[in-house]
């Protein structure tokens, strides 16, 4: 005999599901991937020997984020975007790919 089970009370499914709004604790903040292109960095900081530039591109992201995102990593970055960029006199210019937060 095959057993049937009444999903919509099976104690594995959302609470959500049982008839009642979900609490704060059952909620979660959702991480997002994304890119930033034309992120400018001054020669002389990229130049800087201890400075990795994956601080330096971490600052300049995160001053540019809306408020409803916080910044968690820069995952990766491609100087002059793969020569996809002109070079610049002053700045190399990069391809940041960050992941953030978003707050609900």
């Amino acid at each position: 005999m095959t057993k049937v089970t009444n999903w919509s009370r099976s104690s594995t499914r959302p609470r959500e599901v049982l008839g009642r709004r979900p609490f704060a604790r059952d909620t979660f903040r959702m991480r997002v991937e994304e890119t930033m292109w034309d992120v400018l960095l001054p020669k002389d900081v990229d130049d800087r020997c201890g400075y990795s530039p994956r601080a330096a591109l971490a600052e300049l992201v995160a001053k540019q984020l809306p408020s409803y995102k916080r910044l968690l990593r820069v995952v990766t970055w491609s100087p002059d975007a793969g020569h996809l960029f002109r070079p610049t006199p002053n700045f190399r210019r990069y391809a940041v790919c960050y992941e953030v937060e978003l707050a609900t």
